[in-house]
């Protein structure tokens, strides 16, 4: 139901299909699960060109490097260079990063070398399991999240927006979790607020709301909307009035008329400045 609520209020909102949380990966899965199938058929796979075959090669070796765990120096350099190749890489709607492509099918090897890792390059490691997780991390177990929160908290420009909106999802999946457990959920405050700056940063104003509503915190909606950004949050908060604490909606909406009443204001001080300089400006014309 609230699946159906989301995408009919970004309708209105006028967003796409593709800006369903997730939809990304979903569809990454769905590409990679393609071709499992037709290998399972007996199917040709299709041949990779020679630019991706070399490609394919270079992480392969990336990838080696990473998982001898012994040479923490070797492994630094290869972890550094996978970063930004990720980072750089780039990926369509009908095809998987070459990085995600290529590098996830070692995904459980480099789990197994994780434990082994020095404490140097934890994080880099953690970072990329993470990143792998959100194709290849076991259903329902939440691994990219948990991964990334061993990992760092202040790169999530290098893992894109696709990422960003897995990692929302299992925020709410596992705070839904553990909410229904009586478990205390303040291990998920780091990565919301990681989260968090980053969506408003990148005009995913919808995306945060649904990430506050899900974890019960949309009263946090105020810390960042500011007169830049206010309008978005504020129409999709007050589409989804009925899921939203009325306290709220009506701040919101308080904030946003006080704001459109300071910007008029100061526009009309502008303008009636600028009247007078111009009276000025006549005025001394007429004397000469």
């Amino acid at each position: 139901y609230q699946r159906r609520v989301r995408e009919s209020t970004r309708d209105i909102m006028g967003g796409e299909d593709d800006d369903m949380r997730g939809t990304g990966e979903d569809q990454a899965k769905t590409i990679l699960a393609d071709e499992t199938t037709a290998k399972k058929k007996g199917d040709e796979e299709p041949e990779l060109s020679e630019e991706d075959l070399k490609k394919k090669e270079e992480l392969e070796s990336i990838v080696e490097r990473i998982k001898d765990a012994a040479d923490s120096n070797s492994q630094a350099q290869a972890l550094a260079m996978l970063k930004e190749e990720i980072r750089t890489s780039t990926g369509s709607m009908t095809a998987v990063p070459k990085a995600l492509k290529f590098v996830g099918p070692f995904y459980e090897d480099i789990k197994e070398i994780f434990g082994a890792t020095v404490e140097a390059n934890k994080k880099p490691v953690a970072d990329l399991l993470s990143y792998l997780g959100t194709i290849h991390g076991e259903e329902g177990a939440c691994e990219c999240l948990h991964f990334k929160m061993q990992g760092n908290t202040d790169d999530l420009d290098v893992w894109g927006h696709e990422f960003s909106r897995h990692l929302c999802a299992e925020v709410s999946s596992e705070y839904q979790s553990f909410v229904e457990e009586g478990k205390d959920t303040a291990h998920l405050t780091p990565i919301v607020d990681m989260v968090l700056p980053y969506l408003f940063q990148h005009n995913s104003e919808p995306e945060a709301v649904d990430l506050l509503m899900d974890i019960e915190r949309v009263d946090r909606l105020v810390e960042f909307a500011d007169e830049t950004n206010y309008n978005r949050p504020v129409s999709y908060t007050h589409l989804r009035a009925h899921e939203t604490p009325e306290h709220l909606v009506c701040r919101l909406l308080l904030e946003k008329k006080k704001k459109k009443k300071k910007r008029k204001k100061k526009n009309h001080s502008r303008i009636q400045i600028q009247e007078n300089k111009n009276i000025i400006s006549i005025e001394k014309k007429q004397h000469n």
